[in-house]
């Protein structure tokens, strides 16, 4: 099986050393990508309000086959514009996480070659938005979302905030034609099995629950319910390096200065306090759902039984800093401090 890697490891390890000044850059980067975004002639469909409650949704289903939409389509760009729209998926993204998106975009390609009159399966149906005015002052969002992508970018001076960051995959694993093999997020999936697996029966009564949760669904995201599962703290050092790993992973799609400091929060709060759950069937390819939850992040992936007879062949994931999500505790410095 191919996984799809590019760029940095998935430990920790790699994810250090970035000061502040990463940061700065990658909120200098976005904005001044968004900015040339907005000059070109169609622009009047990508940019809204800062105060609109479209701003805090998500999203992650394919757009009409029409590729109508509130936003601006791959589509309708010119290329000036794609160029300005991939400088800023570079800034916020590192390089792994740039191919992550491109390949599940690359996905509805494969899934229109499986299904030739869905023409809501189209690499192009993809649509950016730009909530406020792109500004060293001001806070703004850029979204970026399409069939099983939904990434936000939250700017504020020299801040910047990247959750939620929502990426699927379908099919998971390609089965036939020239791709065969690959798996765009194997990784989030195969690693959770191996912590799995590595754990006595003891912990797995802790982890292990019968049914389902809630599923990762679009929309406005919801307080999240209480921390299952084991906690890091009852892991033996092997497995709580398992569990960094997975996170890790997640961390990985955004630039490193940013995963640096979601994996810091994380730290500071307290790695002993984050848990892991399984829920369903712990079967390979059979339907379930796995958390990782912390005082700051909450991660899930629901594998889900897809429509072809292939089992558990289709992944949702999803990455939350729930203090920080959309730029939440930027907001509120910003109007303590500015707006008295």
């Amino acid at each position: 099986m191919k996984h799809i890697r590019l760029g940095g490891a998935l430990a920790c390890a790699i994810l250090v050393g970035h000061s502040h000044a990463q940061v700065e850059e990658t909120a200098a980067a976005l904005t001044d990508a968004a900015r040339a975004l907005a000059d070109g002639t169609d622009s009047a469909s990508l940019t809204h309000d800062f105060e609109s409650g479209d701003r805090r949704r998500f999203n992650y289903f394919p757009l009409p086959a029409s590729g109508e939409t509130n936003g601006l389509t791959l589509k309708q760009m010119e290329i000036g514009q794609r160029r300005a729209l991939h400088r800023a998926l570079q800034a916020g993204l590192s390089d792994t996480g740039y191919l992550r998106v491109l390949s599940i975009q690359a996905l509805d390609a494969e899934l229109r070659r499986l299904n030739p009159s869905d023409e809501t399966r189209n690499p192009e149906h993809y649509v950016t938005r730009v909530f406020g005015e792109p500004s060293e002052s001001e806070p703004w969002t850029i979204q970026f979302e399409g069939h099983h992508v939904s990434l936000n970018f939250t700017v504020a001076g020299d801040a910047v905030r990247a959750t939620p960051v929502f990426l699927g995959s379908n099919p998971d694993e390609i089965r036939s034609g020239p791709r065969a093999g690959v798996r765009v997020l194997g990784p989030q999936r195969e690693m959770a099995y191996a912590l799995l697996e590595s754990l006595t029966p003891e912990q797995r009564r802790k982890v292990v629950h019968d049914g389902g949760t809630k599923a990762v669904s679009p929309g406005v995201l919801e307080a999240p319910s209480e921390a299952q599962g084991l906690a890091a703290s009852e892991m033996t050092e092997a497995q709580r390096g398992r569990l960094r790993a997975l996170i890790a992973v997640y961390a990985d799609t955004l630039a490193p200065a940013l995963a640096e400091e979601e994996l810091r929060r994380m730290d500071d709060a307290g790695f002993g306090r984050v848990r892991f759950a399984w829920f369903g069937s712990t079967e390979r390819g059979r339907a379930s759902q796995y958390r990782v939850q912390g005082p700051t992040l909450l991660i899930a992936l629901d594998a889900i039984e897809d429509q072809r007879g292939q089992g558990a062949n289709h992944v949702h994931t999803l990455w939350r800093d729930p203090e920080r999500d959309f730029g939440a505790d930027l907001l509120r410095q910003h109007y303590q401090q500015d707006h008295r």
